[in-house]
């Protein structure tokens, strides 16, 4: 994706727009680009089209093929109110590229139960960033 045209970044994201809506019934107007790093005219004409790029604040490091108990422990440790953590969906619970998936599978639910046990609460972007 970081060396698209403009011209196939706006195939791509309508592809995925029509795949989400699909299978959730939702639409979503926010885009986080790969590796943090757009080139200037890849981001306008992501704007164009109605998205807002968003970042994360916290990187969860599953790509580092740490255990979910690790993953666990270490944003536990790290965590802020109102961190949006980074989490990868790719890796060969479909496809090798990226690396395994597994342990960031099994880290979620226990991360979600241990940040629950002490007090923080999950909430969508639009009310992380008062939209």
């Amino acid at each position: 994706m970081l060396y698209y045209t403009p011209e196939e970044i706006e195939e791509e994201i309508k592809y995925t727009e029509y795949v989400i809506k699909e299978i959730t019934g939702q639409t979503t107007k926010y885009f986080r680009p790969p590796k943090a790093w757009l080139p200037k005219d890849i981001k306008q004409k992501i704007k164009a089209m109605g998205y807002k790029v968003i970042l994360w604040s916290l990187n969860s490091k599953d790509w580092v093929r740490f255990s979910h108990q690790y993953i666990v422990k270490y944003l536990v440790r790290h965590i802020r109110n109102g961190d949006i953590l980074l989490f990868h969906d790719s890796g060969d619970v479909f496809k090798t590229e990226g690396g395994s998936r597994r342990q960031t599978v099994l880290a979620i639910p226990l991360l979600v139960k241990t940040l629950q046990e002490k007090g923080y609460e999950f909430v969508a972007l639009e009310e992380l960033l008062n939209e």
